[in-house]
Formats: structure tokens, sequence, C-alpha cells
């Protein structure tokens, strides 16, 4: 690919960036429309906004993806229901501040004491905060800390129950597909009886822009009573970041860990300067493991035969013994995804048929390759690796220098990039030992 092909796709993101920006301008912005799930313009996931987002990019051909997209909210309800929420603590207590967080087995102690690890504190360091979790796996811990709040739900297995949530979703007074949006109305009314009861003062989350997290600030900017909601960008903004275009219920403080992050959320996202505050980040640290050395599989395979064509690709291009001995590394969550498994079996057989290209020389250790859309990217350039990324749509995955300002790219082979970076710390800034998340985030 040409310099000029590699500057359309920078050119091509920017429109859409605008495209997304008009489209939400002209929603009149209630809280019906907050609750929208196809107004959450994903560009990385499999949600309902992706499947808009993309028929705004590519027009009506695209239109079974939305459709499509809405039946699995509709299985999502059938199947799940919505979340019940676990014992509140006593009604005499008071909390001065919330945090609306997610939540897996592992994140909690045998005592019942939860540590989050988007926000690198624990429930145990914040007593006069309380914790609603969303929680993500089946088995629900047998204790939990006086100061936490679970929110689970559980799959259906009986005709009883599965009729039961077919009742529930044509008796709710909503548009078609309502898993997302009774989600997200649930969450917030939970959330709101939490601040009213306590008398919270302040309500902080690991933010994604999420319907739900949406909703719980538009309630509660709209509230008669005054609760400030505040905002971690936790990960990195995505390579096309229209999921993070300003909108209402978006936190009134939004706390990020790089100048340059900021300044896409200003320039290109709608922001304005003095709601964002940069800080060292909360959860990638000085000291932290990297991924030298290793191929990165990411969340959602898309397109796999492609993807193995590219690395094909760029293997058949390498000079002998010019890369380092690769270690294949699954997404964390899918361990037991036999897409993932087969995936990994197959990049294997790529390697085994150009292991001619395999040096053991230790200073090709600063390699990483990276499948697909992820947030690692970034945070493997800031650790200063060379960053190698096999994608299928480059104008969805692709980070280009014409919204990431500070980054140069090159391209290897069809849909095969190499990353570096121009200014190091300008994206991230990585938090130390010393840095203390609870009086950091107001807890």
């Amino acid at each position: 690919m040409v310099w000029q092909e590699l500057g359309a796709i920078g050119e091509r993101q920017v429109e859409l960036l605008s495209q997304a920006r008009r489209l939400l301008r002209a929603v009149k912005e209630t809280q019906k429309s907050v609750l929208d799930p196809e107004l959450y313009l994903n560009s990385w996931a499999d949600v309902r906004g992706n499947a808009k987002l993309r028929r705004v990019a590519y027009g009506w051909r695209v239109m079974p993806f939305l459709w499509l997209s809405r039946l699995r909210d509709v299985f999502g309800l059938v199947r799940y229901g919505v979340p019940t929420a676990s014992a509140f603590p006593d009604s005499e207590r008071k909390f001065f501040s919330l945090v609306l967080s997610w939540a897996k087995s592992t994140d909690f102690g045998p005592d019942g004491v939860y540590r989050d690890r988007y926000l690198g504190v624990s429930s145990a360091d914040t007593p006069q905060t309380l914790w609603l979790l969303l929680f993500l796996d089946r088995d629900v811990p047998s204790f939990l800390s006086e100061n936490i709040v679970l929110l689970s739900t559980s799959r259906t297995s009986s005709w009883f129950g599965v009729f039961g949530n077919i009742l529930k979703f044509f008796s709710r007074p909503v548009q078609f597909s309502c898993y997302s949006k009774s989600f997200a109305d649930h969450v917030a009314t939970i959330l709101i009886k939490l601040t009213v009861m306590y008398g919270v003062r302040r309500v902080v989350m690991p933010y994604e822009a999420q319907p739900f997290q949406q909703t719980v600030g538009f309630r509660l900017q709209t509230s008669s009573h005054f609760v400030e909601t505040v905002g971690y960008l936790h990960s990195m903004l995505p390579a096309l970041p229209t999921d993070l275009i300003y909108r209402k219920g978006a936190p009134d403080k939004l706390l990020v860990h790089g100048d340059g992050q900021k300044e896409i959320l200003v320039e290109w996202l709608g922001w304005s300067a003095e709601s964002i505050n940069v800080i060292e980040s909360l959860r990638y640290r000085v000291g932290d493991a990297t991924f030298a050395g290793k191929i990165l599989l990411p969340y959602d395979i898309r397109q796999a035969d492609k993807l193995l064509m590219s690395l094909e690709a760029y293997f058949r291009q390498a000079p002998l013994e010019s890369m380092p001995s690769w270690i294949i590394q699954n997404h964390p969550v899918m361990h037991n995804s036999p897409l993932h498994k087969k995936f990994m079996d197959d990049v294997g057989v790529l390697l085994a048929k150009y292991s001619d290209r395999i040096s053991s020389s230790p200073f090709l250790k600063n390699e990483v390759i990276i499948v697909g859309r992820t947030a690692a990217i970034i945070e493997a350039l800031e650790r200063k690796l060379e960053v190698i990324h096999v994608c299928t749509e480059p104008l969805f995955e692709m980070h280009t220098p014409a919204l990431w300002k500070y980054l140069t790219v090159e391209c290897l082979a069809p849909s095969v990039y190499r990353y570096r970076l121009s200014e190091y710390g300008q994206y991230i800034r990585f938090g130390g030992e010393w840095l203390n998340p609870a009086a950091i985030l107001g807890l």
C-alpha cells in the first residue's frame, strides 16, 4: 500500500467521525435517545451501534447486520432477563461516593473484599464508598463486604422462565429490541435509588460511554439533587473513537492518562478541555509485564481466514532469522473459545512453515504482533515495543496519523502495519507505586 492510500484511510476516518457527530447532533437528547443502543456508535464490538455505524460508513447494504444485532438483543433478554440486586447495606449508613463498575469472580477475596482492576482500588480501602457492581460470571460470591451491592443475571433454562421473560419483553413500553435499553434503565433506576437512600454526592465509573453509563449520567444530571459524575477512561481510545463522541449523560469530569488522548477528545470528539483532567494511569503501571515476543489475539476474531492470509504474507516477506520465537497469547477471557483455539493452532502451523525466519537472538524480543481490534497497541508502543498490527478492516481498526498525531505508520503487507511513536508519554503516563487511586478519584 502506498502512502497515498494510507492517507486516504485517515481521511475516511475523519469523514466518518464527522458523519457520526452529525448523526448524534440530529437526535434530540432525551432519556429515550440516551437509552438507545443504536446511538452507542462503537467501532470495535459487535453491538447494535456498531451495525448502525457500518450503515453510515457503507450504506444500506449492511442493514442485515443491524437486524441481526437487534435479534441478539432480544435473545439476550429472553435468555437472561434483567439483573437482580443483592441485599442493600443498612439504611442508616451514609456513603459519600458510589462506584459503578464490573466484577468477575476472581476480583473477590475469600473475605468478600472486591478489588477493581480498572481503578486499582478495593472496597476495603474505601469504607465511605458504596460499590454497585455488574457481575459478569455465573457463580455469585458467597460473601460480600457490607459496602457492596452486586447486580447479577442468571441464565434461564426452563420453559417457564423463558416464557416469563418473553411476557416481560412484550409488556415493556419500549421499542422493538429492548434488552440493552431495559438493562440500562434498570441499572440507572437502582443507582438513583441508592444515591438517594445513602446520601451519595459523587458517582465514579470506569468509563466506556456504554448506554447504561450514559443513562446514569443523564438521570443524575436531570435530577433534583446534585450528584457529581466522574468517569475514568481506564483503557485507550480505540483507533476510530466514535463511541466516545460527547453526548448528553457524559460525566461532569473525565479523567484520562495522557495529553494525546485529551487532544483527540477535544479536537475530534466534541469534549470541552475544562471537563478533562490528565492524570497518571490508575491501570497501566510502571514495571507491568510487557507483550514482547508475543502474538496477541483479540477478544473477537473476525474473518479468521483473512487474518491468517495477512499473517502469512508478513511471515513470507520477512528475511531469514529476522523474527523472535513468537509466543501465541490468547485473550484472557477466551481460553475456552473453540474459534480462538483453532486460530492459535492455525498460527502455529504458519510459524512451523516459516521457521527459518525465526531467530534465537535476544535482541529481537522487543517486537509484538497484535491481531485485530484491541487497546493493547498504544500500551505496547508506550512501553517502547515495535508493534506489528494485523487487521481485517483498516477503516475501523487501523490507527492513523490523521487522528493519532504522535504516530507513524508503515504498511508491510496487505492489512499489516508497523507503528512507531514520535514522542513517548503522550498517550499514557504510567502510574508508579506511589499512586493513591482512592485519593485521585475522591473515594
